[in-house]
């Protein structure tokens, strides 16, 4: 069994801003994180911290051997915490340096015991120990029914979403040069992240190709259609001997991100999304090319539950008589802890019970491949931005709209009213699996 530990970037910087303040006489300082788990009984099985708090300065104790110790308050506050919500605990201090931190002797001495007895306390939930550096992280859980055990992956999700604990080194030699604006430690970031893909007719192949050529390496495609001669018009890569073949559409973009890197790790599902939730659970970056309301509602509350960033792309076309067709689409990021779908008025009561009466007025699914390539290119520069955070903008909410019978694209209308609005739909204490 592996185990990955998610941390939003909005409790992050808040455990960052507290354990590396200094303490009146402790080296370090000390705090709890609430965690709950996702994805129970699968191979592999998710942490979800969704609150921090630090421990209150009168409760450490001196000792110059040591380079915090906490009393018996803090640990009784940290069981009464785990008893009183049901959700796990994970005990959090801080290395001052880079790098991949250890915890050391005295650690490892001390803190387990803490994390023995909040298994005592409840048993039905992970509970573990984290130490940060200033830029990496560490830590060790124990699953229900398991024993104490290093967590195979650590990542902060948000602006930019990283991974932080220890990964293999990925330089991308020469090929990448052009892109070194993006910062040194671009193409290992870029490397690091999977990526998932949910419908390839259209805009998922442009963005599968940009993705691969920008150095994203590890893909999960969702799709269970074959190509019809219809798709032709949009589908990038696709060919008429595919079509001739019956060739699934995830076959095509295996193909397409493989030539354009031999190196990439793909996980084609042709099936539904929701079929294969495991697969969907295992991605850093999830990106929505699906065609109605009901289906962008379902999975955006599948990645809001998991902690993954959603990059929604769609266009339509409407037919109003006596005037020319009007094409238009949307590019919205929805990210954990920001405003959602619902927030920003994209779904709603009204668009989710007419979406059947509406869609297609234009003809059935309609779709062509110029205003998809301006859509699912700006979609890419947002994956790129979550990935290096290269703009230093974070804005938390994204969501773009496009007219293309003049070509712009803009902020929308209701951007700057609801950019801030704190979302009441997905809260970060829902996270992982319902209780």
């Amino acid at each position: 069994m592996k185990i990955q530990l998610k941390i939003p970037r909005q409790i992050y910087q808040r455990i960052m801003a507290d354990i590396a303040s200094p303490h009146p006489f402790a080296y370090e300082r000390i705090g709890f994180c609430r965690v709950r788990i996702g994805d129970r009984g699968a191979s592999t099985q998710f942490i979800f911290v969704t609150d921090y708090w630090p421990v209150p300065d009168d409760q450490y104790i001196p000792d110059d051997f040591a380079g915090a110790r906490i009393n018996n308050q803090a640990i009784r506050s940290a069981l009464q915490a785990s008893l009183s919500s049901g959700d796990g605990i994970f005990h959090v201090h801080m290395h001052d340096h880079s790098g991949v931190p250890d915890f050391g002797s005295m650690d490892l001495e001390e803190i387990p015991r803490i994390v023995e007895s909040l298994t005592f306390a409840n048993a039905d939930v992970p509970h573990g120990m984290l130490v940060l550096s200033h830029d990496m992280a560490t830590a060790h859980a124990v699953m229900p029914g398991g024993e104490l055990q290093i967590v195979d992956r650590i990542s902060v999700v948000g602006q930019p979403t990283l991974v932080i604990s220890d990964q293999p080194l990925f330089s991308g030699g020469e090929r990448f040069n052009r892109q070194s604006f993006l910062g040194p430690l671009a193409p290992q970031r870029i490397n690091s992240l999977r990526v998932g893909i949910i419908g390839l007719s259209g805009g998922g192949s442009h963005i599968a190709q940009q993705l691969s050529h920008a150095g994203f390496a590890d893909f999960v495609f969702f799709d269970g259609q074959s190509i019809d001669i219809y798709n032709l018009n949009r589908l990038v890569g696709a060919t008429e001997q595919d079509v001739a073949r019956g060739l699934l559409k995830i076959a095509i973009a295996d193909r397409v991100v493989t030539g354009v890197n031999s190196a990439c790790k793909t996980l084609p599902v042709a099936a539904r999304w929701q079929e294969h939730p495991e697969a969907l659970r295992s991605c850093d970056i999830v990106f929505g090319c699906v065609d109605g309301f009901d289906e962008r509602r379902q999975l955006e509350a599948a990645c809001r539950r998991y902690l993954i960033p959603l990059i929604d792309v769609g266009m339509d076309v409407v037919q109003i008589a006596g005037q020319p067709p009007r094409l238009f689409g949307q590019v919205i990021l929805s990210l954990p802890g920001h405003p959602c779908l619902h927030c920003i008025g994209f779904l709603n009561d009204r668009t989710l019970t007419a979406e059947a009466q509406r869609y297609g007025d234009a003809g059935p699914n309609p779709q062509v491949v110029w205003p998809t390539g301006v859509l699912t290119s700006t979609a890419v520069g947002i994956a790129v931005d979550l990935a290096t955070g290269w703009t230093k903008t974070a804005p938390g909410l994204i969501y773009k709209c496009y007219d293309g019978n003049i070509g712009e694209l803009t902020d929308h209308s209701r951007y700057e009213h609801v950019k801030h609005k704190v979302c009441h739909h997905y809260k970060l204490q829902d996270a992982g699996d319902p209780n």
